[in-house]
């Protein structure tokens, strides 16, 4: 309360961790496991990565190969950087799936569509110009597959794609529930081609 007033105060979402431990193996290699709660949703990271004296000056591009769960769904990252403190020289590979989206919400404080999704591609960093190669998107009946570059450096921001989509559904994307993330639907019927929300 403020001069007679309630005022709502914005809080900062709350990271605790569980437990974190660190392993050095032969050649210098680490081992990391995270166990966290980021607003209410359990975090686990596992993996492997270079040498921490690598990150100053490394001899060779920086490895990692990480892989983190939440709200159902896992993630993995798995490349290189030539310059990991100045974040340049990114070469890695992505890929996501879960069987829901909307269960990482919280994580991200919006509301997102409920339905399976997948996601993938090998991202390329040289410079200002970021790509992604054989980038997949995924969720519901819904994908969209292809190539994506984005060059920062130019004014304004150059965005280049080529991209292919057997099937768009705008209903994946309203929070109802839909089939296997990047299944195609059945075909639909005459009655139903006007206003099924395909594209």
């Amino acid at each position: 309360v403020q001069q007679g007033a309630f005022q709502r105060i914005r809080r900062a979402p709350r990271l605790l961790a569980g437990g974190l431990g660190v392993d050095e193996f032969v050649g210098h290699v680490q081992q990391i496991a995270l166990h966290a709660l980021y607003t209410g949703v359990p975090i686990a990271l596992r993996g492997t990565f270079g040498p921490l004296a690598g990150l100053a000056q490394p001899s060779t591009p920086w490895p990692f190969d990480l892989t983190a769960e939440a709200g159902g769904g896992t993630l993995q990252a798995r490349g290189t950087i030539r310059e990991p403190l100045q974040g340049k020289g990114i070469d890695v590979t992505l890929s996501a799936h879960g069987n829901d989206l909307s269960a990482l919400a919280a994580l991200t404080g919006r509301t997102l569509p409920t339905g399976p999704y997948r996601l993938g591609g090998q991202l390329d960093q040289k410079g200002a110009t970021w790509t992604v190669h054989n980038l997949l998107v995924a969720l519901g009946r819904s994908s969209v597959a292809g190539n994506l570059t984005i060059d920062a450096g130019a004014t304004p921001l150059r965005l280049r794609a080529t991209l292919a989509a057997p099937l768009l559904d705008t209903a994946d994307l309203d929070g109802k529930p839909t089939g296997a993330a990047g299944v195609k639907a059945t075909p639909p019927t005459a009655a139903s081609k006007s206003d099924d929300g395909r594209i």
